[in-house]
């Protein structure tokens, strides 16, 4: 609620904040309050609730439309004037609009101009109507709310315009300080994250722009306030501003007027939210922890994850998934603005989003992708995300790492005197929930050196501080195991806490040759044809347990290569199958891995030659196999001796 001084009041009813904000900016010469309604069932409510002298309504909206909100107001007894504002201009949308109860009905998009024309002329002739002078200091000019309290960066160019806001805006309370250039003010807040608790800024300036200083202050200080003012309305502009978290974008000529309102609107919300009381408090904590979770039970000695929130709630997300027996494994560590329910909310989301397509988009940039592409869908773009996601292939000993709007990661190797040396990883990228397009993430793909320790975390720890850290006590890099790390870690980098912080470690073992015959190809038929020669030489008599034919086995065995290369890898000739067998006393147990998301023993059908098993021909392997189990995207055949 933006509030005047006077009796009057109009009620702004749009689901869009833009045009509400545009319609509040155009009501600030009048001595009269405004109140907002984003749909036609909370605008119905205000209705009943108390009387306005004026009444602006959008006729699209979700739910409950325009056209319907009007009729069912006229049946209230509700007398105020109604103005219909719509995108719709054909002349039977005008009619239906008047006949339905509309006083008027205005084409959007409409400027500040003719909305002050509009509140002058169906208010000037009603008793109580007062205007204050153009250009003196509107009624707002001593608000409510002690704005002495808060730290006001102004972020403006020109020296000018810079003078005549910073008088305004100190006549409203606020203590003060005026910057030139976007790169200046996140320089000053990289200095002291306390220097500000709200930024007014144009939208362009030298440099990084607005839009390019909201992305990382969204990031890094959340708390923080940002507003940006153009000087001309943009509707495309204002609507990507706040798709990116700004707190609100207006002209600049209500800078001095109504948009101080919007600055205490904000205020007031972040001042009256409720403290978490005990109980809730614990709810939150454990909703928080259920963010972060292993991938294997027990967790393997190699991976570390670990978390601190600033606050009970937060949106920090770290998970690690086993997707086969041959060793590859994929890591997430995500970062969603804000430490309050919403966050917490949309980190859940996040997880049920990711969790649905892990195993099918196993590779960080595809994983990245599908999970943008849900969140857009969703219509989450609010609440975009940074993410970091790994996938570790032991066999070929590669990490593929992708991140979006998170910071790299730091490689510890172990050098040939012991000591461990520290490379840095870049990071950066397009954060997701923002475009639709994000080819603009980064990504690498290298061979890692053994006994080494790769180190990802969330945009609330500085790399200096796990640089100093470890620096200071190498002995936390223990050998064979990260176990403890992540969280020795966070205990001594507690102390510069400013906002959540998520840590994984993973370590990288010595190479070894396989403890078991293995072979790995690519998925092609001649590939298949190449293992099965090398299975031929393994499936001797001393090997076959007794009663089991060899060609039956190898029979089983193509099939299951078969099926990986088209069901798994989908013929992709880039994706990798790995057969392994494991020989005992009159048993034999071979397993073959693909990359895709596995087997599903649900879909099994008891009965018949068109046996399937996840849409993949099956009858020589349930012919053959004493026992067909699946685990994550590895088919366990096991044959045993009589």
């Amino acid at each position: 609620m933006t509030q005047y001084s006077g009796n009057q009041a109009i009620l702004i009813v749009d689901d869009s904040p833009f045009s509400r904000a545009l319609i509040a900016a155009a009501a600030e010469d009048s001595a009269c309050s405004c109140e907002e309604a984003e749909n036609g069932r909370e605008a119905l409510e205000k209705v009943k609730a108390r009387n306005f002298s004026l009444i602006f309504m959008d006729m699209l909206m979700p739910g409950i439309d325009g056209f319907e909100t009007v009729r069912q107001m006229r049946e209230l007894g509700v007398v105020a004037p109604i103005i219909a504002l719509s995108a719709l201009c054909m002349k039977q949308d005008k009619e239906r609009a008047l006949e339905l109860g509309c006083n008027d009905f205005v084409p959007k998009p409409v400027d500040l101009a003719e909305l002050r024309a509009i509140i002058t002329e169906h208010l000037s002739h009603q008793p109580g109507r007062e205007l204050s002078p153009h250009g003196a200091f509107p009624a707002i000019a001593r608000p409510l709310f002690d704005f002495s309290r808060y730290r006001m960066l102004l972020v403006e160019e020109d020296s000018k315009s810079a003078a005549a806001h910073s008088r305004s805006l100190r006549h409203f309370g606020f203590h003060l300080r005026h910057v030139a250039t976007c790169t200046e003010a996140l320089d000053l807040l990289h200095a002291d994250s306390a220097a500000a608790d709200i930024i007014v800024s144009n939208l362009y300036t030298s440099g990084i722009d607005a839009l390019g200083m909201l992305a990382m202050v969204r990031r890094r200080y959340p708390d923080v306030l940002v507003f940006i003012y153009t000087h001309t309305y943009n509707p495309d502009m204002y609507q990507l501003a706040m798709q990116q978290g700004a707190d609100g974008i207006f002209p600049e000529a209500i800078l001095e007027g109504s948009a101080i309102g919007m600055i205490e609107s904000a205020l007031y919300r972040r001042r009256q939210s409720p403290a978490a009381g005990p109980v809730l408090s614990g709810q939150l904590r454990q909703a928080q922890a259920n963010l972060i979770s292993f991938g294997c039970d027990p967790p393997c000695s190699s991976c570390e994850l670990d978390f601190k929130s600033l606050l009970d709630a937060g949106g920090d997300i770290v998970r690690c998934r086993k997707f086969n027996r041959a060793g590859r494994c994929g890591f997430v560590l995500a970062d969603i603005a804000g430490h309050d329910l919403a966050s917490l909310y949309m980190g859940a989301v996040f997880v049920g989003i990711l969790t649905s397509c892990w195993d099918a988009c196993q590779h960080p940039s595809d994983l990245l992708r599908v999970i943008n592409a849900e969140f857009i869908k969703l219509g989450y773009s609010k609440s975009h995300v940074c993410v970091s996601a790994m996938l570790w292939d032991a066999l070929r000993r590669t990490m593929h790492i992708a991140t979006a709007g998170n910071p790299g990661a730091l490689l510890y190797e172990r050098a040939a005197d012991g000591a461990f040396i520290c490379r840095e990883l870049a990071g950066g990228g397009m954060c997701l929930g923002l475009l639709k397009d994000v080819d603009l993430m980064s990504v690498k793909t290298f061979v890692c050196p053994a006994e080494s320790y790769l180190i990802m975390f969330s945009d609330g720890i500085e790399k200096e501080a796990v640089q100093d850290v470890l620096a200071a006590e190498q002995a936390l890099l223990r050998d064979g195991t990260a176990k403890g790390l992540c969280s020795r870690i966070l205990k001594r980098a507690v102390s510069l806490q400013q906002d959540d912080m998520a840590l994984l470690s993973y370590y990288i073992p010595p190479p070894s040759k396989p403890a078991v015959p293995c072979y790995s190809f690519y998925s092609t038929y001649e590939e298949v044809d190449r293992a099965c020669a090398w299975a031929a030489e393994l499936l001797t008599p001393d090997t076959v347990p007794s009663g089991k034919d060899a060609d039956i086995l190898l029979l089983a065995l193509r099939e299951a290569m078969l099926n990986a290369v088209e069901h798994g890898n989908r013929r992709n000739p880039k994706a990798f199958v790995d057969v392994m067998m494991y020989r005992a006393p009159q048993r034999l147990t071979i397993e073959v891995s693909d990359e895709g998301p596995g087997f599903d023993l649900s879909q099994i059908r008891e009965e018949g030659p068109e046996c399937q098993l996840g849409k993949r021909g099956i009858p020589a392997m349930r012919a053959a196999a004493d026992s067909l189990t699946v685990e994550g995207g590895t088919l366990i055949m096991v044959f045993n001796g009589r």
